[in-house]
């Protein structure tokens, strides 16, 4: 223990060496990955955080043992298998931040209204038609963002680590907050404030709750940094699913009106609707320069780290 972090070149070692040296290293706190290719290497393959071997030149057992086999033999492929798990991992972290956020916002909504008025602005048939929109065009945009270079940088994740962070809680809940409190807020003050009735505002507060979803796709491509729109024209399929999911709402506003008699928005109200959801870009901003700034100047998370090792 006291020698593995100056250990840098071991020869002439047995296989008890290489899964002693792991534990080690394990023990310390490191993300350790170990390549092998013979049969007696597979107990360190398998103690080890992610186990590698060679397609050629590799034992059927040590294979068995690994979790990434690099069939090519080509050592170098382990960067580019790494960058798209890791972009893969990022990317199904920014669907369930936007999942999360969908479903955390309709519950809010749905209980306010239902204990001041008795009734709900957003159906459960709308809330299931907003989840297939977030799911399908939304969610296919995020899972198909390619990698970025900034991947690389990040430190290792363990299979225990949970992949929600504290960053996407942050993200879930000022964004939920922001659309319970704008449309339930609408819901008591917007036909006073715009003279309209009551299906013009319920007709508005489910356009600008789909139109919010939409404008946090955005949002979530980005868990940390404040450049939302940074590399967005490598994602075709994004802008291609953001007007798609338009015209959908707006056919489904239109079937609405002529089957189910519900209201009908003109184009001063449908800007509204886009406005309330472009402000999601206004909190997503604030919040994570506060954030920023508040790392900076007062090293919350490395008090926090603090506190959880004291404890």
């Amino acid at each position: 223990m006291e020698m593995v972090d100056q250990i840098c070149v071991v020869t002439s070692s047995l296989p008890s060496d290489k899964l002693l040296l792991v534990k080690c290293l394990k023990e310390k706190g490191h993300i350790v990955a170990m390549v092998g290719a013979r049969t007696d290497e597979k107990r360190a393959i398998k103690e080890a955080n992610v186990g590698i071997t060679m397609g050629s030149g590799s034992t059927e057992m040590a294979r068995e043992s690994s979790n990434i086999i690099i069939w090519d033999g080509d050592f170098n492929s382990l960067f580019t298998i790494m960058k798209c798990g890791r972009c893969a991992y990022e990317n199904v972290q920014k669907f369930i931040q936007l999942e999360f956020t969908v479903t955390i916002a309709w519950v809010l909504i749905n209980i306010i209204t239902t204990i001041c008025f008795g009734d709900v602005p957003i159906t459960t048939i709308q809330y299931f038609y907003v989840c297939f929109i977030v799911a399908v065009p939304g969610g296919l945009a995020l899972l198909m963002d390619p990698p970025t270079k900034t991947l690389m940088k990040k430190s290792p994740i363990r299979s225990i680590d949970s992949p929600m962070t504290r960053t996407m809680w942050r993200n879930i809940v000022l964004q939920a907050l922001y659309q319970a409190a704008i449309l339930v807020t609408f819901r008591f003050k917007g036909q006073a404030v715009l003279d309209t009735t009551q299906k013009v505002s319920n007709a508005m507060i489910f356009n600008s709750f789909v139109l919010c979803q939409v404008f946090n796709w955005f949002n979530a491509r980005e868990l940390e940094r404040k450049n939302v729109f940074k590399g967005i024209h490598r994602n075709c399929w994004f802008w291609m699913a953001m007007v798609g999911t338009i015209v959908l709402l707006a056919l489904y506003t239109t079937i609405a009106n002529i089957f189910a008699g519900s209201a009908r928005l003109n184009p001063e109200q449908w800007a509204f609707c886009f406005l309330i959801g472009a402000v999601s870009w206004v909190i997503d901003w604030a919040v994570k320069s506060t954030s920023d700034f508040i790392a900076d100047r007062f090293h919350w998370y490395d008090i926090f780290s603090f506190l959880r090792i004291t404890y």
